[in-house]
């Protein structure tokens, strides 16, 4: 005691009338009035004048060093700063003078409470000795009066308290008052007594609590005693775990849930501020861990209590001034948030976008959670009645920046992508709910994917270790721009005009070329669609947005049916090679495909030789267009054909010829073998029956274009089969041959064919003989 507070107390006199006057207090009063004295002295702002009036306000501060009890932590016994219970500073007398007539005080205060006198303090102190202003001591925890006269009676059997030099421990004598089985008052008026510090000591709480609890189960009234001593600040100390032993207990021993009171005592310890943030996490992880047995009735009741107490607790901490959403730690968050998703009901997913938007940074993307409860909330959206709900999403995104809302996008398609939990189609339909799409798509997040994948790569804090590959995250990404495109302010995508997204799509295709393998020859297009088909995303096309921005012009109509068709089905090259519409429509952009995939075809091999005069003869276009489309993409062949010259010599001129040392494939056919190939192709067409004289004849002419045009050697057999399908069939259907195309067939003949030959030709029929004539002339041809 301060030698000040000590001369005040003992320059009071005694009232004449021997009488105690004196106001209570509340703890309510003292609070507030000690919470607005520390506010007053916190200091807010620097505007010291000079280091003395710095010192002297660093001084104040230590002084009021109780300042943030209303702070960050929950908020202590303030009543222990004016002594125990709050009554203890109005005890002028030493310690041995109050021990000089305990009997006293019990007995005067007993007598009052029996009597039940308006007055009781006045009447029960009219026959006390004369003590100087000695005021009776507090019976009870929140200095209630209402003391049954049991409890005296209680604390009166037990035959004197330990001290130090007993060999009976204090623990021991505690357990004996216990079995005694005495109120939750009396348990409290004994710890008193024995000076017990639970404070320094939580084992004693401990042990209290598991006494109650033995005799709770199927007792009402035991029960009342264990919220008793919960709801009791000095018995149930801060921080000794004994709101998780008694639900711990509860949940193994009760059979409904719902009507026990201990749930509604941690409600309360939140809504105080009173509950320690380990103990609160342990309490998450045990309730979650209930394993509810199937058989028992009360099984679906008690599991939708659990869910109900989550959210109880989280409105618990929300009304509380001392401990709020605020001060949540991270490892409670993400606990509790891990065993929400983990859950996948309606109501936990409700309560998770809460916590994260009571919890997290808006301007931060870190919270590993969010993409996880967007995808479970799409899935049981589309499986559950609770898909009325469709704002759920655009809150959620709303509430951070826009940067923070584009990585969380970007994240979220992604583990849809790489768990294939699908709801890709709905994921898109909600994207277009937002309201800050043009400032999401601005953002230059969109374009870091290479930072991204590195941190990603390294395992920084930032990377979320994605199982994609560096391509597949930018398909992803053009993908998600793509799709909302389509619902910027510029309207439909059929609108021309440049969009926010054109820019960011035209990068991401350059980083996606510079990440192709240059060995293997791979396209941009080919490349793109082969991922499209591995992610098995939707189609929104994006292959045409790729072709129109690196075209920088709009597509036909045809191009957009092909490209379309690309992106939704897995068809095949081949498939589109062996279609003349789609080949055309797409040989701009994808010829380079075209021509890889047709040089490692041997056009020389004897099977295809073979299947090659098979196709004519049998007479169908489709194939046979495919074939000439082949020989159109086919460089080797072309190259093959071209170096023909010098020409092979007869053997009878016995001349040295240097062939290739190297073996034949496809890549390096053989010329001369090239050119047969050719030559049997156009003899087989000019012959086919199943094929009309016009239709062999225009397909004979264009072999021979091609041979021209790559400066190839043309031999009589070929020149015979264009007079064969242009002159002679024209003239056994009845059909008229053209003039000009008569000339034209003759002038190839005369370069190629003997004089003699020519004038067998020219030379026209006999009476009679124009059927055998025709027949030996060609025969001889052939």
């Amino acid at each position: 005691m301060s030698l000040g507070r000590h001369a005040y107390r003992h320059a009071l006199h005694p009232s004449s009338t021997n009488r105690i006057d004196h106001v209570w207090i509340s703890e309510e009063l003292l609070a507030s009035t000690f919470r607005r004295f520390a506010t007053s002295q916190r200091r807010y702002e620097s505007r010291v004048p000079g280091p003395l009036e710095a010192r002297r306000r660093l001084a104040k501060r230590r002084n009021t060093a109780l300042a943030g009890i209303a702070g960050s932590g929950p908020l202590e016994d303030i009543a222990c700063l004016f002594g125990r219970n709050g009554r203890e500073h109005m005890k002028w007398t030493d310690r041995e003078e109050r021990n000089v007539h305990p009997e006293a005080h019990g007995e005067n205060l007993l007598l009052c409470q029996i009597h039940g006198q308006t007055d009781r303090v006045s009447n029960c102190t009219e026959d006390l000795p004369a003590f100087p202003l000695n005021p009776p001591e507090p019976p009870l925890p929140f200095y209630s009066e209402n003391i049954p006269p049991m409890e005296f009676d209680t604390l009166n059997g037990i035959q004197g308290f330990p001290d130090v030099s007993q060999k009976t421990s204090r623990e021991q004598v505690l357990k004996e008052f216990l079995k005694s089985r005495p109120s939750v008052t009396a348990i409290g008026i004994f710890v008193r007594q024995l000076n017990f510090d639970l404070q320094r000591e939580p084992s004693y709480s401990r042990l209290i609590l598991k006494h109650l609890l033995s005799r709770s189960a199927n007792n009402e009234g035991a029960m009342q005693k264990v919220v008793e001593f919960l709801d009791d600040p000095y018995l149930n100390t801060r921080g000794a775990g004994n709101y998780l032993c008694a639900l711990e207990h509860t949940l193994s021993t009760a059979a409904i849930f719902g009507k026990q009171r201990v749930f509604d005592a941690v409600i309360r310890s939140l809504e105080l501020g009173l509950l320690h943030p380990t103990e609160l996490q342990d309490i998450i992880k045990t309730i979650s861990d209930v394993k509810l047995k199937r058989s028992h009735g009360f099984t679906a009741r008690n599991s939708r209590f659990l869910v109900r107490f989550h959210r109880e607790m989280w409105d618990a901490i929300g009304s509380c001034d001392i401990y709020r959403h605020k001060d949540l730690s991270k490892d409670i968050v993400d606990a509790w948030l891990s065993i929400l998703c983990e859950r996948k009901t309606y109501d936990d997913f409700i309560l998770a976008k809460d916590m994260i938007l009571a919890t997290q940074d808006p301007r931060s993307a870190d919270c590993r959670w969010v993409p996880i409860l967007i995808a479970c909330w799409l899935k049981i959206s589309a499986e559950s009645r609770h898909s009325s709900n469709r704002l759920y999403i655009k809150e959620l995104l709303g509430y951070f920046h826009p940067t923070a809302t584009s990585e969380i996008i970007i994240r979220t398609t992604e583990y849809l992508v790489s768990t294939e939990m699908g709801c890709l189609l709905e994921w898109q339909r909600r994207l277009s709910e937002l309201d800050n799409i043009t400032s999401v798509v601005s953002s230059q997040i969109w374009v870091d994917a290479r930072a991204q994948h590195t941190a990603e790569s390294l395992g920084s804090a930032q990377g979320k270790n994605s199982i994609l590959s560096f391509r597949h995250q930018i398909v992803l990404r053009i993908w998600i721009l793509r799709a909302l495109s389509k619902y910027l302010p510029q309207g439909p995508l059929w609108r021309r005009g440049q969009r926010v997204t054109d820019s960011p799509i035209i990068d991401l295709c350059a980083i996606y070329e510079s990440a192709l393998d240059k060995g293997s020859y791979e396209d941009l297009l080919s490349s793109l669609m082969k991922d499209i088909h591995t992610l098995g995303i939707p189609s929104n096309g994006l292959l045409m947005s790729v072709v129109e921005l690196k075209a920088a012009k709009r597509t036909t109509r045809a191009q957009r049916r092909t490209l379309e068709k690309l992106e939704t089905t897995k068809v095949s090259f081949a498939e589109m090679f062996s279609d003349i519409h789609a080949y055309n429509a797409s040989n701009t952009h994808f010829f380079s495909v075209y021509e890889k995939m047709a040089r490692q075809i041997d056009v020389t091999d004897p099977s295809f030789v073979k299947h090659a005069i098979e196709i004519a003869r049998d007479g169908n276009i489709q194939r046979i267009w495919t074939l000439i489309r082949l020989f159109r993409c086919h460089t080797p062949l072309k190259i093959a054909i071209s170096n023909l010259w010098p020409r092979v010599p007869d053997p009878s001129e016995k001349a040295l010829v240097r062939y290739n040392p190297e073996p034949r494939t496809a890549l390096c056919p053989d010329p001369h073998l090239a050119v047969e190939m050719l030559h049997l192709f156009a003899v087989s067409l000019a012959c086919s029956r199943n094929i009309s004289p016009r239709r062999a004849y225009a397909l004979v002419h264009w072999l021979y274009d091609f041979l021209m045009k790559h400066n190839a050697h043309v031999k009589p057999s070929l020149v015979r089969a264009m007079y064969h399908a242009g002159v002679l069939r024209f003239r056994r259907a009845g059909l008229n041959v053209a003039p000009t195309q008569y000339a034209y067939i003759l002038d190839r003949v005369k370069e190629i064919e003997t004089p003699e030959m020519v004038q067998a030709l020219m030379e026209p029929p006999r009476v009679g003989e124009s059927g055998k004539r025709s027949n030996m002339v060609w025969g001889q041809m052939t």
